[in-house]
């Protein structure tokens, strides 16, 4: 607990800052990134009395935590407000088909770059580049994956497999804000943006609302003289772990690597039966009436926040420093290439919020899906494009890609296996999520073009009124 109390003071100090020092304010770095950043140099100055192991083991519980959370939560659609013109037909499929697929094309890509990377840049400093082969699990998934399957990794005999996918993760949310902020204001300023009037208030700046801008996040469900509504949701959340952790055992069944690397994934086997027991109790029992998404919502972005945090604060730089060099040019390089293809690609997905879907993909593949909805709510703070909508269903068409690389990647880090079958893996998933891309319509002409500040009209956009009309003079005088 002392441990966690730790966490509690950097993201109160995380906070402060955020709303009383000026380039904070300006650059809306997140408090739990401020918190992580202060709390690894005060880790590391050893005026944090806590192990720097239980941080790992936190940010790996927290992970579980809020797969399960995610799964068990209840969304209710009555509160959405997407603009029917953003979230229209066929551009709400192409957005989730697009930026699943797009997700899983880059989780395929970057550890073959990194890979190879690291045997030429890693070798003076004797870094093996079984290292790189992590950097999908930091980037694209985030700190809760990169300890699960560090843990996997060093219990294979991969030596600090967790303290530097830690480093890669943190790297990553880095570049996500670091990178993506900048951009998400030169968008507003540009107009690139489907939301109007997508102006920075005060109190975002801040990070903290004021009495009158306060709103309610969820509703009471449950008599607090019987048991609390948060206790109620915090319970679910407990039926999810302690069935996962029973069904994980049912892969025992499979003989070899796979079996028992499948049973020790619990975030993975705890998903699946919670989503599983929120079916069965949506069809037999009244208990869903009780949970409230507002709820489940705060539970999942408080047991983030808190993992972002734990994620800093568990790197040991005692550890890393000898390999510093070619870990922070594995993830330049990384981060480059990313930056190139998201922009490449979210161009031309097609529809009229193109741009937010970039930042949102900016953000899921250099940090975690919620870093790419922070960013896409700093230029549609009330969620009138379709992009943040779409950034949760693209998760199923991603994972069956993840699934595949995911496997032959630790295979081969455990030497049962040789690096012909993740080479295989990873492009032919990559691959085959490019082809799935252009046959499902997800592909197609540009929608706008970020360094020229252009947008471009295509038939059948239907880009928000002003922007079309912008558009059409854009081409006009181009003719």
């Amino acid at each position: 607990m002392t441990a966690i109390a730790w966490l509690g003071v950097m993201v109160l100090v995380g906070m402060v800052l955020r709303a009383k020092v000026p380039f904070f304010r300006k650059n809306l770095i997140p408090a739990s990134v401020i918190a992580g950043l202060l709390g690894f140099v005060l880790m590391n100055l050893n005026v944090i009395p806590v192990a720097y192991d239980s941080y790992n083991v936190i940010v790996g519980q927290l992970f579980t935590f809020v797969f399960i959370s995610m799964a068990m939560t209840n969304h209710d659609k009555s509160g959405e407000k997407v603009d029917k013109k953003s979230g229209s037909g066929k551009w709400t499929l192409r957005g989730i088909l697009g930026m699943g697929s797009w997700w899983a094309v880059l989780y395929g890509t970057t550890p073959i770059l990194a890979y190879f990377l690291l045997k030429v840049v890693g070798k003076p400093f004797g870094m093996d580049p079984v290292y790189g082969l992590q950097i999908p699990f930091a980037f694209c998934q985030g700190p809760g994956q990169s300890v699960a399957y560090g843990a996997q990794m060093e219990a294979d005999g991969v030596v600090n497999a967790v303290t530097v996918g830690m480093t890669f993760a943190s790297i990553g949310f880095l570049f996500a804000f670091g990178i993506g902020i900048p951009m998400a204001k030169y968008g507003i300023k540009k107009g690139l943006c489907y939301a109007t009037g997508g102006k920075i208030s005060d109190s975002v700046a801040a990070g903290v609302f004021p009495r009158e801008e306060q709103k309610p996040y969820g509703k009471v469900t449950t008599y607090s003289g019987n048991v609390d509504t948060l206790t109620f949701h915090v319970a679910l959340i407990g039926l999810g772990w302690i069935v996962g952790i029973y069904a994980g055992k049912l892969w025992l069944l499979i003989p070899g690597y796979v079996g028992n690397l499948m049973s020790g994934m619990l975030y993975f086997n705890g998903m699946c039966v919670s989503y599983g027991i929120k079916a069965l109790l949506k069809k037999y029992t009244h208990v869903m009436e009780y949970v409230d998404s507002g709820t489940q919502n705060r539970i999942s972005g408080m047991a983030t926040d808190l993992m972002v945090v734990g994620a800093f604060m568990g790197i040991e730089f005692a550890v890393i420093k000898d390999w510093i060099i070619p870990i922070l040019i594995v993830c330049i390089v990384v981060a480059v290439f990313t930056w190139f293809a998201s922009q490449w690609y979210c161009q031309r997905i097609g529809g009229p919020c193109d741009f937010e879907r970039t930042l949102g993909m900016w953000g899921a593949n250099t940090g975690t899906v919620p870093s790419g909805l922070a960013l896409i709510r700093i230029v549609d703070p009330d969620l009138k494009a379709s992009a943040s909508m779409e950034m949760g269903p693209m998760n199923p068409v991603n994972s069956l890609g993840s699934n595949i690389i995911l496997p032959a990647i630790l295979t081969f880090a455990a030497g049962a296996c040789s690096f012909d079958y993740v080479l295989i893996a990873c492009l032919g998933v990559s691959a085959a999520y490019m082809v799935f891309i252009i046959a499902v319509g997800a592909f197609g002409k540009k929608t706008y073009d970020l360094r020229k500040a252009e947008l471009y009209p295509v038939r059948g956009n239907l880009l928000r009124p002003d922007l079309q009309k912008a558009a059409d003079t854009q081409a006009a005088a181009k003719e």
